[in-house]
């Protein structure tokens, strides 16, 4: 008896791949949608990574993986821990704003302008509604006002921020991201 209740998870485990066939479910397909539940259900980093680490091994390009990785991360406020998850999600989904976002965020911490401020107008563009992008491009543009060297901007970035803050200056998100760095940046230099 004790032999047969130690398979019977091997048995529903069998059972499941016949039914999730003759249903048109592969296992890889389940497989992925159970590690997607994970990602968003997960509790902590660690589970979040655990789970992403499980539907990478069963389908790496899938991006829906990616992108539940990615936004679980933001949700639990470590964007940063998100930063390669979201480049591998603007390669399969370059129109993905909170990747970029995510990627903004990372580069501007890194003190890589250019390439925040390219990420920024990007994301700006794909997911104006989202409060990461929301509060990165405020401190973003606070830095570019204040900070930046005009100069050695290209001439698209520049054009790229001016419609970022058309889009987003009247968002609460964005004018509290604002303020505070502006603020610590001190005065405006005259021109």
């Amino acid at each position: 008896m004790e032999k047969w209740v130690e398979r019977i998870p091997m048995v529903f485990g069998m059972v499941g791949c016949v039914l999730g066939t003759a249903w048109g479910v592969s296992t890889d397909e389940s497989e992925v949608a159970a590690a997607l539940q994970a990602i968003q259900q997960a509790p902590d980093p660690s589970a979040a990574v655990a789970a992403y680490a499980n539907g990478v091994a069963v389908d790496r390009n899938d991006p829906k993986l990616s992108e539940a990785y990615v936004l679980r991360m933001v949700d639990l406020g470590l964007p940063e821990l998100a930063f390669h998850q979201a480049q591998t999600l603007t390669t399969l989904e370059s129109n993905n704003g909170l990747a970029w976002g995510v990627i903004a965020y990372v580069e501007a911490r890194r003190g890589n302008m250019a390439e925040a401020i390219s990420a920024i107008n990007l994301a700006g563009q794909f997911a104006p509604d989202n409060p990461l992008v929301q509060r990165t491009a405020g401190e973003i543009l606070a830095w570019y006002d204040v900070k930046a060297d005009k100069a050695t901007l290209s001439k698209s970035a520049q054009d790229g921020l001016a419609t970022i803050r058309g889009l987003l200056e009247k968002r609460p998100e964005f004018a509290n991201a604002y303020r505070p760095p502006k603020n610590a940046y001190g005065p405006r230099p005259m021109p």
